[in-house]
């Protein structure tokens, strides 16, 4: 029996914990399968007992009867008491009855396969070592029952006594027998419980696996989920340029995607003294946009941390996190993500990201995340260019509206004939009402001239009409290369004059001649009568 032992890893018990659990599972379900089956025979042993006993008026053992198998029917249906004490109380009755019988009816008797019952119940329901000291216990019980028969100790119903050469062989044999069925019923039960193990542990790495599998395919489809965020946000970049409108859409398909509990953008002042909340989702954020709320970069919220460090921050659990702002509009936040909005090494603002549940985030969060975060930054970026960019040229096309004016207008005084009319010789014979059409000569946005036309048509079809602006249009560059070409020929002539003058000049090589020189010169030139010229040093 060294393997029954051998098997052992506690005192007390037959396997190892994990093992023993799975066996004692077996062994319940065992136990009540053979207390229900084992009922119905009881209850007619039960019968023929007592209707005996009471026709021998044994009021003894009729209660004695009645109590045993009240007993078997609690533990048969009376789930709640312990699993030893039901086990315990099975293979006593059993006990009992091997012994009663033997004493009763000798060793030849029906006592034996009760004790077999016995020690075979024990070793199924108990530990091998406890199926061991059973079988020794029942060994000695019919040992004694047999010596004390054969003493004439104990009297017997039947008619004769066993010798000693009969009874031992007897209790030979049921502990041979015993020790087998207890042995092989150990071994049984160490196999089943050994599969049993395999088959549960072969059981928890498939559900751990599959576990797995539905973690990466979470984790999985929450990347793509990100991934096509990311992708949706920057087709709104790319074709949003109003900064403030693209913050909101991004806060609110970021809320909305990921299931958050809040999402805001903040943006850094000129002054590089506080970030202020430019777009915010939910009604939170509309309540904290219309308080224009801010907070300190380098301070003790987790954007002015972001912003001054220009480093992402994350808060698993904002409980237990020092440097979080307490917001009152946001009392579910749970766990909160800062991401610097950074282009060309420079913070120009950051991006919160709250959830209602601990933990909510990993690197792998901020690693798309901070993406998305760069982007607004660069979309930020290009448009305060774009923004720089409109209001240079609007002033350039305000410096050149009013060139263009003053040119025109300087073109205007010194010239008198910028005006033409021409009269046609239909309309001058048409005796009704004519309709005056105006049309201005439009250069760049500033109005040279206008064009007055006198028809017998009240109104101009669309085609007319489009003409009539193509025309005007090209009226007005006509006369604008015109101008342009004048005053190059005007300055060209300049420059010669002053070339020739110059070339007098240099040729003179006294001064009183180059002064003669200098002022005949300008003088014919200019159309001047009289002229002076002076030479002074001032300090």
């Amino acid at each position: 029996m060294k393997f029954l032992s051998s098997l052992s890893s506690k005192p007390g018990m037959g396997f190892l914990p994990k093992e023993n659990a799975e066996i004692g599972k077996l062994r319940e379900k065992l136990l009540a399968v053979l207390l229900y089956v084992a009922l119905g025979p009881g209850l007619a042993v039960y019968y023929i007992s007592i209707r005996d006993a009471v026709a021998l008026r044994e009021w003894g053992l009729v209660a004695f009867y009645t109590i045993v198998f009240g007993w078997v029917m609690a533990i048969t249906f009376y789930r709640r008491l312990s699993y030893n004490l039901r086990a315990g109380s099975l293979v006593g009755i059993l006990y009992m009855l091997g012994v009663g019988v033997s004493i009763l009816y000798g060793l030849g008797g029906d006592g034996r396969i009760w004790m077999l019952g016995f020690t075979a119940l024990t070793s199924i329901f108990f530990s091998p070592q406890l199926s061991i000291i059973i079988t020794l216990l029942g060994t000695v019980s019919l040992a004694g029952i047999g010596w004390a028969l054969n003493q004439g100790l104990i009297s017997t119903q039947t008619l004769f006594l066993y010798p000693v050469s009969s009874w031992i062989p007897t209790v030979i044999t049921f502990l041979l027998v015993s020790l087998i069925i207890g042995g092989t019923t150990g071994y049984l039960l160490a196999i089943l419980a050994e599969r049993l193990v395999r088959e549960r542990d072969l059981s928890d790495e498939l559900e751990h696996d599959r576990q797995e599998l539905r973690e990466k395919a979470t984790g999985l489809e929450r990347r793509q989920r990100q991934l096509r965020t990311a992708a949706d946000i920057s087709q709104t970049i790319a074709a949003e340029l109003d900064p403030l409108t693209l913050f909101q859409q991004t806060v609110n398909l970021l809320t909305k995607r990921f299931g958050l509990y809040y999402a805001g953008v903040f943006v850094v002042d000129e002054e590089e003294q506080y970030a202020i909340l430019q777009a915010g989702s939910g009604e939170a954020g509309q309540a904290m946009l219309a308080e224009k709320h801010q907070l300190i970069i380098g301070g003790s919220s987790m954007i002015g941390w972001t912003i001054a460090h220009k480093q992402p921050r994350i808060a698993l659990d904002v409980g237990r996190e020092a440097v979080r702002f307490d917001n009152p509009h946001l009392p579910l936040t749970r766990s909160e993500l800062a991401l610097p909005m950074t282009s060309r090494g420079r913070a120009l603002g950051a991006l919160t990201i709250q959830s209602a549940e601990a933990e909510a985030f990993d690197e792998d969060d901020i690693t798309i995340l901070q993406t998305i975060a760069d982007s607004l930054a660069t979309a930020l970026e290009n448009a305060q260019l774009y923004q720089q960019s409109q209001s240079n040229l609007g002033e350039i096309r305000t410096l050149h509206r009013q060139y263009l004016q003053q040119a025109w207008e300087t073109v205007a005084q010194n010239r008198t004939d910028l005006e033409y009319a021409f009269e046609s010789e239909q309309l001058s014979q048409y005796e009704g009402e004519l309709s005056i059409i105006e049309a201005p000569l439009i250069l760049r946005g500033q109005q040279i001239g206008n064009l007055v036309l006198k028809t017998d048509n009240p109104e101009l079809t669309a085609e007319e009409e489009s003409m009539l602006n193509a025309i005007t249009t090209q009226a007005a560059l006509a006369l604008e290369n015109a101008r342009l070409i004048e005053e190059a020929q005007k300055r060209s002539q300049q420059d010669r004059i002053v070339s020739e003058i110059a070339g007098k000049v240099q040729r003179a090589t006294k001064i009183d001649e180059a002064l003669k020189t200098t002022l005949r010169e300008l003088g014919q030139t200019l159309g001047a009568s009289e002229g002076t010229i002076h030479l002074e040093i001032r300090e």
